[in-house]
């Protein structure tokens, strides 16, 4: 799974001037890639315990980024919805859009 930690502030959270050892600084965001295998949940809990998210994907840049950086892995992002006839929102509450 993909771990994506920035400062929680919306709309404009600051950018991250640097990151942990082993994790990735892109557009002023910390990323880290787990190697860790579990299910969405359990990987947004353990994105949690370590005050991130699962990634979200703001823009064309960031999705670049992710796709440069994961490797052959399958990835969970921070895409989630309710139900299957709800809309699909990030964790941190953004409607998705197509880019």
């Amino acid at each position: 799974f993909l771990v994506e930690k920035s400062k929680p502030s919306p709309p404009c959270p600051p950018a991250a001037s640097w990151c942990l050892n082993g994790w990735f600084r892109s557009q002023g965001k910390c990323y880290y890639f787990s190697k860790a295998e579990g299910n969405w949940t359990y990987s947004q809990n353990n994105c949690s315990s370590h005050a991130a998210s699962l990634a979200g994907i703001d823009n064309l840049q960031e999705l670049d980024f992710m796709l440069r950086y994961k490797g052959r892995l399958e990835t969970w992002i921070g895409l989630t919805r309710e139900e299957e006839d709800k809309p699909w929102k990030w964790v941190n509450g953004t409607p998705f859009n197509d880019l």
